[in-house]
């Protein structure tokens, strides 16, 4: 929802420069994970301190309420329906539990704008609960590399490469003249204590889409990628007859024939798993 849905900052031609320190404050190389960390710190504000407090919290960093709220709510919805088929563990979550009873007292009215009271998910799960279990800011931090590659993974194809910090346009697997769009946190805006966190050299990008405006092609929602997540998540078709070349233009130089092992060997073992965890998941085994 971060990487296909509306932006979740208000950045207004009056305000771009302002909105976007604020956006940068949360993450400075992806749009997708400064979306990610401001819904995580949202819904803490959210559970610790109230609707009004979560309110101005969005104010400050020019943020949409409602659609934080929005994405809150799908992403409750998932994580309920993944557990329901088995991608997930249980939680051990006590739904009868007095704590559920107390947060609802706590927020009074607010507690049911994010979930309507007819989903029967959330209901079943306690008023209090569910901001906790949304609540998961720490956890995302320390799985946001494996976060980039599951992006890779599901947009395989939206890679763009840049030949050094400085150049303007990108190469992808359809155009060499892509240009990073304005919205996005990797734009070059005039900024004095803008932070550098482009690499020397070459580096690579992945986007959500890519859109004609004025004639120039743009990227949307775009992420700082490692050489490592191209070369183990990125790219539909592989070859290696001379070397690991990736969709016909992306070519994975390794420094030892053992590395090039390894990548050729991950890359399998990451095309075969969904395959085997939908088998695993059929039989209703525990998932080691």
């Amino acid at each position: 929802a971060l990487l296909r849905g509306r932006w979740l900052f208000r950045l207004g031609r009056k305000q771009m420069l302002a909105a976007k320190e604020k956006q940068r404050s949360f993450c400075a190389w992806s749009d997708v994970m400064s979306g990610l960390r401001a819904l995580s710190e949202f819904e803490k504000v959210y559970r610790t301190r109230g609707e009004e407090m979560a309110k101005r919290f969005c104010e400050f960093y020019f943020l949409r309420y409602q659609r934080l709220m929005f994405l809150s709510q799908t992403k409750f919805q998932f994580l309920a329906q993944a557990e329901d088929a088995g991608l997930l563990r249980p939680s051990d979550v006590d739904t009868d539990s007095s704590a559920g009873e107390d947060t609802l007292e706590m927020h009074g009215e607010s507690a049911g704008t994010i979930f309507s009271s007819g989903d029967v998910s959330v209901h079943s799960l306690g008023h209090g609960k569910w901001l906790e279990k949304l609540c998961s800011i720490q956890q995302e931090a320390r799985n946001e590399r494996l976060l980039i590659g599951i992006l890779c993974g599901a947009y395989p194809l939206n890679i763009a490469h840049r030949t050094s910090p400085k150049a303007i346009f990108h190469r992808t697997a359809f155009t060499r003249s892509a240009i990073v769009s304005i919205r996005s946190v990797n734009a070059n805006l005039p900024s004095a204590d803008k932070p550098t966190v482009v690499p020397d050299g070459p580096s690579w990008w992945l986007y959500s889409d890519m859109n004609d405006f004025d004639s120039q092609l743009m990227l949307q929602n775009t992420t700082l990628l490692s050489e490592w997540d191209v070369a183990l998540f990125g790219g539909l078709r592989t070859s290696f007859e001379d070397g690991i070349k990736i969709d016909g233009w992306i070519r994975v130089q390794c420094p030892t024939v053992r590395t090039e092992q390894l990548v050729e060997k991950l890359r399998e073992e990451l095309r075969q798993a969904p395959i085997w965890f939908s088998i695993v998941i059929l039989q209703r085994d525990p998932i080691a």
